[in-house]
């Protein structure tokens, strides 16, 4: 042991260089061993996610159904509803609900490509309401709210790839307005749902599974471990 000691301390120069290696392993195995436990956790966590989306939307179809059922039997609107209100709300929360299912399937199937197209499209959706409502306000109504710098179009935004991305974030032209209750359904912060369109559409095209801190592939765990590892290391080197 002691002929090995000091053989490492001839490599190593020091034994202080050669702890700090000890301890970086040490640490690598922590971080690799907390993604792995983490995997689970976040597995089930997808399904509750995609499982409520499926489920918040299925409801959505069931009222509106419910509104155009009577509106079919009776020839008048039994609320506050108009009978175009009543169409195009079911015909919106109808589209989502199917994407929500193509979602849950693509995830459960392992089909990566589709679950993030469908992501994609989930956001994107997102994306158009907030266009939408800043657009109805009109250049006056967002300058005085100090909104008109932030209302950007998927066409401006993308440029030349708009093309491309078009066809994969394709929903039906009809789904041009705001749904009733809108504000339900919308993100009102336009940079994440911008910034996670284009991450899903990224990850859709790579046809890569979901990534966080659990992934334990080579890139993505080299990421983690020097977003938490790293600082821990230099805790250590600066002592």
């Amino acid at each position: 042991m002691t002929a090995f000691l000091l053989e490492l301390k001839s490599i190593c120069k020091n034994f202080r260089f050669a702890a700090l290696m000890i301890i970086l392993l040490c640490l690598l195995a922590m971080v690799f061993s907390s993604a792995v436990s983490e995997q689970p956790v976040a597995h089930q966590r997808f399904l509750r996610e995609n499982n409520l989306y499926v489920f918040s939307n299925n409801e959505w179809v069931e009222f509106w159904e419910g509104h155009h059922r009577y509106l079919v039997k009776h020839g008048v609107p039994r609320s506050i509803y108009s009978p175009e209100t009543i169409a195009y709300d079911l015909e919106w929360y109808s589209y989502e609900y199917q994407l929500a299912q193509e979602i849950a399937d693509a995830y459960k199937a392992k089909d990566w490509a589709a679950y993030q197209q469908g992501m994609a499209k989930k956001t994107f959706l997102s994306w158009k309401l907030y266009y939408t409502w800043l657009s109805q306000m009109g250049t006056e109504g967002m300058k005085y709210r100090n909104l008109d710098k932030y209302n950007i179009s998927p066409e401006d935004y993308y440029g030349e790839d708009w093309e491309k991305f078009s066809k994969m974030l394709a929903i039906p032209e009809t789904l041009d307005k705001l749904p009733w209750y809108y504000n339900r359904r919308m993100s009102f912060s336009q940079d994440r749902t911008v910034f996670n369109t284009t991450f899903y559409l990224y990850m859709a095209e790579k046809n890569r599974p979901p990534t966080g801190s659990w992934d334990t592939s080579p890139w993505a765990f080299t990421f983690n471990f020097m977003r938490r590892g790293l600082p821990k290391v230099l805790a250590l080197l600066s002592s």
